[in-house]
């Protein structure tokens, strides 16, 4: 490449450089497009089932996202302090002029408050036994590694099934998992509060979704 490049007039690689750019521009607008429709399909789907994630699949190893980035902001910290003094002082700590950093794992728990993306209505082990013919060991298995990570579940279940699951997408059973998982992480912060009280903290913080739509291929499959 190199020994190409020698070989080129400067006027020529300045008309080569402005005609990339060029074609750059216009496969950036092209994308911004279609990402844009991918969007809109994708908050179709999750609207309709009242999902967080959800997978599309092209040919081969092609694959697109929809994933949410959530931005957590606290607006009445001494409020929330009663919840659970200890609890909160531990995992929120102020920083100069007013703002608050939260622990990740507390970040996500409040994250689920505020979406009312958790249930007790069914343990995970509940809904595994009702959606899922796992014998013993492929239930314990699930058991101990699920985390309530739609992503990382999809990917443990098909593991345990053993390749059976194919391209079906387990978005209703994923989704009852991760809310109740997310149950469980609530209660292990707030073990002795009730539903009411754990539903009054999200007056007092602000969680913003912002949708996204990521792609992946295998690398044989880049033209």
């Amino acid at each position: 490449m190199a020994e190409i490049m020698e070989m080129l007039k400067t006027e020529e690689v300045v008309d080569i450089l402005c005609g990339l750019v060029k074609e750059k521009n216009a496969v950036d607008e092209k994308l911004k497009i279609y990402q844009a429709e991918m969007q809109r399909r994708g908050l179709k789907a999750v609207e309709d089932k009242n999902l967080k994630y959800k997978e599309f699949y092209g040919t081969g190893s092609n694959k697109a996202e929809l994933t949410y980035s959530q931005s957590l902001e606290i607006i009445n910290y001494p409020e929330i302090l009663k919840i659970g003094e200890v609890v909160v002082s531990d995992n929120i700590k102020r920083v100069p002029e007013y703002k608050y950093t939260v622990k990740p794992k507390f970040a996500e728990v409040l994250k689920a408050i505020f979406n009312g993306v958790y249930t007790d209505e069914l343990t995970v082990s509940e809904i595994v036994d009702k959606c899922f013919d796992f014998d013993y060991q492929q239930k314990e298995l699930f058991l101990k590694k699920v985390k309530g990570n739609y992503k990382k579940d999809k990917e443990l279940l098909l593991s345990v099934l053993g390749g059976k699951g194919g391209k079906q997408d387990f978005d209703v059973e994923l989704d009852y998992i991760l809310r109740a998982k997310n149950y469980e992480k609530i209660k292990m912060f707030f073990p002795n509060n009730t539903k009411e009280v754990i539903e009054n903290i999200k007056k007092y913080y602000i969680v913003e979704d912002t949708p996204k739509i990521g792609v992946k291929f295998e690398d044989s499959d880049k033209v």
